[in-house]
């Protein structure tokens, strides 16, 4: 917030949460779909998208405070069966991925993620296979971890069709040079076969080159975050084909 020069500006704390559905940031751009999650305060009491087209305003600033706006615009969240596109991105904030904590006899969930809306991950799943969306890959951030995952119609059977790829993108700073989720989620990894690949404790970045027929995608890391100058090296690459959900270490 703006003042006089000379004034003393205080800090606008609202008293009530302000959005109704929650704030999204990326591109928005006809072969890509960003998905909302944690949007609505109450998502059980009537809140959440309606299941309509939605219009979605979107401004680039070249500041961090959204004042020197250089370009705005408004598009159209259409549905994904719409899309022409043969590489489909979704990008989302959770892991989408069914994963079991429980080591052992017994499943245990963490509910704040898609394992908690089993459901809704099942129409966005049956809705991508019963349409025959191509080439589906949901690109997922907030795990503090490096995931793998073929995406499942039904996650606790061995023959299940794989429908989606997901790549977990690895964490850039958590918790410093220190551990972060390698010792916690380690043990879990054999209870989940269709998680492909895990890491808890490097630091970096998905680099992915794409083409016609392949996608695919570098886990790029880094030695150390505490240097700017850090070298950075592809620990492991993963590879989509065209018309096969799934991915292979290459």
């Amino acid at each position: 917030m703006g003042g006089e020069q000379g004034r003393s500006c205080s800090k606008f704390f609202p008293s009530a949460y302000p959005f109704s559905l929650g704030v999204a940031s990326g591109d928005p751009l006809p072969d890509s779909v960003v998905l909302w999650t944690r949007l609505a305060p109450s998502p059980l009491n009537g809140g959440g998208m309606p299941q309509v087209n939605v219009p979605v305003r979107w401004q680039v600033a070249l500041d961090e405070n959204m004042r020197k706006v250089v370009l705005r615009g408004v598009a159209l969240a259409t549905r994904l069966d719409r899309s022409q596109a043969r590489w489909n991105i979704l990008a989302q904030q959770v892991l989408m991925a069914e994963l079991d904590h429980k080591v052992g006899p017994g499943e245990i969930f963490w509910n704040d993620s898609w394992d908690g809306y089993p459901l809704a991950r099942n129409r966005v799943l049956s809705h991508i296979a019963s349409r025959q969306i191509s080439n589906p890959v949901v690109i997922t951030g907030d795990w503090h971890s490096t995931f793998v995952n073929d995406l499942k119609l039904d996650f606790k059977a061995s023959n299940s069709p794989t429908v989606a790829t997901e790549f977990v993108t690895p964490s850039i700073t958590s918790n410093g040079d220190a551990n972060v989720y390698g010792p916690y989620y380690g043990p879990k990894i054999p209870e989940n076969p269709h998680i492909k690949f895990f890491d808890g404790d490097r630091r970096g970045y998905f680099r992915v080159n794409l083409n016609y027929e392949r996608w695919q995608t570098d886990l790029r890391i880094v030695t150390t975050v505490s240097r700017p100058d850090a070298p950075v090296y592809t620990f492991a690459s993963f590879v989509v084909e065209n018309g096969h959900p799934g991915a292979k270490l290459d």
